[in-house]
């Protein structure tokens, strides 16, 4: 662990952006994602979704308000360490899941598992090790298929349309890559806000960190559980890094997505009231690995023994993006060109691996990662033009 000293070097690439200003606490602050929809004006409620590897999963549901309307069932998913209240943290004109449900969809939001809407689990707990055994692959494998049937069996339709954030994009990329998954088919449509595969030319500080260490010494420091970013952790890995970059430290979701442009700064204690949600050590780490090597695939246990147990093959299998055009899904493309984590010239590489499968992109050239879900100004640079898309697909 001695080289990690000489890391915080590699984080002077994130030092461009000025400390946040002091704030003001927002009257909305501290309130749960039900008293946040309800004090809008709108009818939420929850449900849990079992999988079939036994994880039990927090959906929310939104139905529309509009009288007459489509009334489309619509799976929104967030990104990594976020969770369902990213999509209804902004008042009803900005936040996507109001949007959609004045614009007559039927909204349902989903939570992956290990966050803290989706923290139980049928047989396990989270103090057990096993809880937290768990990367997108995961998501993609259980997440995925568990929520689409819940919302297809609730709603008798035949197919959702799906909006991903994020890791929210990386498991349907993943599960569309397997010919064989059964969600290809209960797709209507898949938007891909800050669409996630390869991560080569990421940004993000603590996955450039992390990508530099070896499993081993990552275990050491956290073990394969919960992970919640925290000053204290950024200290131990970079140390002096909260005196040179202090928003990493202020607000600590960004320490792995990066900063964003377009926040009402007003309301940042109303956004991190649930921000990070948590996820596990082995996911992050997952998404490490694709900073080392230019490749989408599984997670790799690094040796040949494990690897050959979990995958009958001494390396992990790439996702095949091939399939992913052959399954007939239509997908659009949503890209920002201050994003760290979806990089723009990363999501060229992927757009240009799925080909005609893109049916739309539009880039947005001042939006940073978090800026999708959690803009004010989201509205007019994103979901105006998502939505129209969208509509063709009803």
């Amino acid at each position: 662990m001695r080289r990690l000293y000489s890391l915080f070097v590699l984080c002077a690439i994130c030092a461009d952006v000025s400390p946040q200003t002091e704030l003001r606490r927002d009257p909305d602050s501290g309130k749960s994602m039900t008293e946040l929809v309800t004090g809008k004006g709108y009818k939420i409620e929850r449900f849990n979704v079992t999988t079939t590897d036994g994880y039990i999963l927090g959906m929310f549901h939104m139905p529309t308000t509009k009288t007459g309307s489509h009334n489309t069932p619509i799976l929104l998913q967030h990104g990594i360490l976020d969770s369902s209240y990213t999509w209804i943290n902004n008042f009803p004109d900005q936040s996507l899941a109001y949007i959609l449900v004045d614009h007559g969809f039927d909204v349902w939001m989903g939570n992956s598992r290990g966050n803290t809407f989706s923290s139980n689990h049928v047989n396990l707990t989270t103090e057990d090790a096993k809880f937290w055994d768990f990367t997108w692959d995961d998501m993609g494998l259980y997440d995925l298929p568990a929520n689409i049937d819940f919302i297809l069996d609730q709603t008798g339709r035949p197919k959702i349309l799906y909006v991903g954030h994020s890791q929210g994009t990386s498991q349907v990329f993943a599960a569309l890559g397997e010919p064989s998954h059964p969600s290809r088919l209960k797709i209507g449509a898949f938007a891909a806000l800050a669409p996630i595969a390869f991560l080569y030319h990421q940004r993000s500080l603590l996955l450039t960190v992390l990508s530099k260490l070896s499993i081993d010494e990552i275990v050491y420091w956290f073990g394969w559980n919960n992970f919640f970013p925290s000053t204290n952790i950024i200290n131990k890995l970079i140390p002096g890094a909260c005196s040179l970059i202090e928003w990493a430290c202020q607000d600590s979701l960004f320490l792995v997505t990066g900063p964003s442009n377009h926040l009402n700064t007003s309301r940042m204690d109303v956004y991190l009231s649930e921000s990070p949600a948590g996820c596990s050590v082995k996911d992050l780490v997952h998404f490490a690995q694709g900073v080392r090597k230019e490749v989408f695939q599984y997670f790799d246990y690094e040796n040949a023994k494990d690897n050959e147990a979990h995958y009958h093959q001494d390396t992990p299998p790439k996702y095949n993006l091939t399939e992913v055009k052959d399954s007939g899904v239509p997908i659009g493309l949503w890209v920002g060109g201050q994003d760290y984590l979806g990089n723009p010239e990363d999501v060229s590489r992927l757009q240009s691996e799925l080909g005609d499968a893109v049916d739309h992109y539009k880039f947005i050239e001042s939006f940073a990662h978090m800026d999708f879900p959690w803009s004010f100004e989201a509205n007019r640079y994103v979901y105006d033009d998502l939505i129209e898309w969208l509509v063709q697909y009803i």
